[in-house]
C-alpha cells in the first residue's frame, strides 16, 4: 500500500511541474496579447482595455478659433480619447499576432469641435510596437491625410512586462516617434506604476494659411504660416500589464510667419486626465496584473515547487527499507510473554530436552507438567 501511495505521489508531482512549466512556457505567450479591440476584449484573457475611452481637460487653455481666426482665452477644454479595433482590417485575426487599431482624439471647448485627429495603426500584439507593413496605417488630422503613414514605436500601449528603460513612443501630430523616458517609480491610487516623461521640442508639425497679423502681418491677407508643436507627456504605466493608467500633457501649438518669429498660439494648455478615467484604468490593470501573474509567476511557481515536494515525498515511500513481521512467543508458565527479533525454528533453542517418554514431549515442551494423584481405590472381590 506504501508503494502504491508512492508512486501516485510521484505521478502528480510530474504532472503538476510539467502543467507549472506549460502555464509560464506556452499558456502565457498564447494569452498574453493586445485584444484586437480594445473596446471589446476578448474574454477570458487578461487583456489591457486602457485608453478604450478616457478623458483629460484642461483649465485655462487657449486656442484659435478657426471659424473667426481669432486667439480664444481662459477656456476649459476636453481631450478626448477613444481606441477600437478595426476588424476589417486583413491583418485581424483571431489568432494572429497583429491588432489594428484606430485611435481617436477629438479636443472640444464644450460643444464646438477645436480639432479632430484619427491614428489607424497595425500593432503587434506581444509587444505593443507598430508594424511596419500595415495596410491601414494613416494618420488624419481635421483636413490633412498622411497615407501610408510609416508609423513607428509604441501606440496608445505599452508591452507586457514593462521595463525600467526608455521606449520610442508615437507622436500623431509630427508623424514621428519620440523616445518615452524612464523616469523613476510612482503609485496611482495605490498601485505601483512606472512613470515615463517624453519631451518634443518646437517642431514644424504642418503649414497652414491664415490671416497675416496673426504672424505679425497685414491682417487683410493670408500668408503661409507654420504651425510648431511642442509638449511635455508624462505617462504613468502598471508594468506588469503595460496599462497606462494616468497620463498628463502639456502641450502648446504657435503659429510662425514667415520671419521664423512666433505669432499667435493656436493651442496651449495642460490637460490633465480626470479621477474618473483613472479609477477605471487603474481597476483594468488591476485585474489584468492578476490574471498574468497567475500565468508568469505565482501559478507556475506554486506548481513546479508543489510538484518537486510530492515527487520527493513520494520516492521517499517507495525506496523506504520494509521491517520483518514480528510475532508474541506464548509465555512459559510463570514468565512473560517474549517478541523475538526474528521467527525461524532455528533461532528458538530449547532449553532442555524432555526425557523420552514424558508427557511433555506429548503435550509440548511449554505445557504445564502434570501433577501425581494417587488412584482411586477399587474394590477388591476375593477368591472363592
Amino acid at each position: 500500500m506504501r508503494r502504491v501511495l508512492g508512486f501516485t505521489l510521484v505521478g502528480l508531482g510530474a504532472f503538476a511541474v510539467v502543467l507549472g512549466l506549460l502555464l509560464r512556457g506556452y499558456l502565457y505567450p498564447t494569452l498574453a496579447k493586445l485584444p484586437l479591440d480594445p473596446a471589446n476584449p476578448d474574454p477570458g484573457r487578461p487583456n489591457q482595455q486602457q485608453r478604450a475611452s478616457t478623458v483629460l481637460v484642461a483649465e485655462g487653455a487657449t486656442y484659435l478659433d478657426r471659424g473667426t481666426g481669432r486667439p480664444v482665452d481662459h477656456r476649459t477644454l476636453t481631450l478626448r480619447v477613444k481606441v477600437a479595433g478595426d476588424l476589417t482590417a486583413p491583418e485581424s485575426k483571431v489568432n494572429g499576432d497583429v491588432a489594428v487599431w484606430r485611435t481617436g482624439t477629438t479636443v472640444m471647448d464644450g460643444d464646438t469641435k477645436i480639432s479632430v485627429t484619427t491614428v489607424s495603426a497595425c500593432l503587434d500584439r506581444h509587444t505593443g510596437m507598430a508594424v511596419a507593413d500595415c495596410s491601414r496605417a494613416s494618420v488624419t488630422s481635421d483636413d490633412r491625410t498622411t497615407d501610408p503613414a510609416g508609423i513607428t514605436g509604441l501606440v496608445d500601449t505599452f508591452p507586457f512586462g514593462t521595463q525600467k528603460k526608455d521606449y520610442p513612443y508615437y507622436d500623431s501630430v509630427i508623424l514621428a516617434a519620440v523616445p518615452m523616458r524612464y523616469s523613476g517609480t510612482d503609485t496611482v491610487n495605490g498601485l505601483p506604476v512606472y512613470r515615463f516623461v517624453q519631451d518634443i521640442p518646437p517642431t514644424q508639425a504642418q503649414e497652414v494659411q491664415v490671416p497675416g497679423d496673426l504672424v505679425g502681418g497685414d491682417p487683410s491677407q493670408l500668408v503661409n504660416a507654420h504651425l510648431f508643436y511642442q509638449n511635455r507627456r508624462v505617462v504613468w504605466v502598471e508594468p506588469v500589464s503595460g496599462v497606462i493608467v494616468k497620463d498628463q500633457e502639456d502641450m502648446r501649438e504657435t503659429l510662425r510667419g514667415p520671419d521664423n518669429r512666433e505669432g499667435a498660439v493656436a493651442l496651449a494648455g495642460p490637460f490633465v486626465m480626470t479621477p474618473e478615467s483613472v479609477r477605471d484604468l487603474t481597476d483594468q490593470a488591476v485585474t489584468a496584473k492578476r490574471q498574468l501573474l497567475l500565468l508568469s509567476g505565482t501559478g507556475p511557481t506554486v506548481l513546479v515547487l508543489g510538484g518537486l515536494l510530492l515527487a520527493l515525498l513520494g520516492v521517499a515511500l517507495v525506496a523506504w527499507p520494509r521491517r520483518g513481521r514480528r510475532r508474541t512467543v506464548p509465555a512459559r508458565p510463570g514468565g512473560e510473554a517474549t517478541t523475538p527479533e526474528t521467527t525461524t525454528p532455528e533461532a528458538a533453542t530449547p532449553d532442555a530436552a524432555p526425557p523420552v517418554g514424558s508427557s511433555a514431549l506429548v503435550r509440548g515442551r511449554d505445557a504445564p507438567p502434570r501433577q501425581w494423584s494417587p488412584p482411586d481405590e477399587v474394590a477388591h472381590t476375593p477368591n472363592p
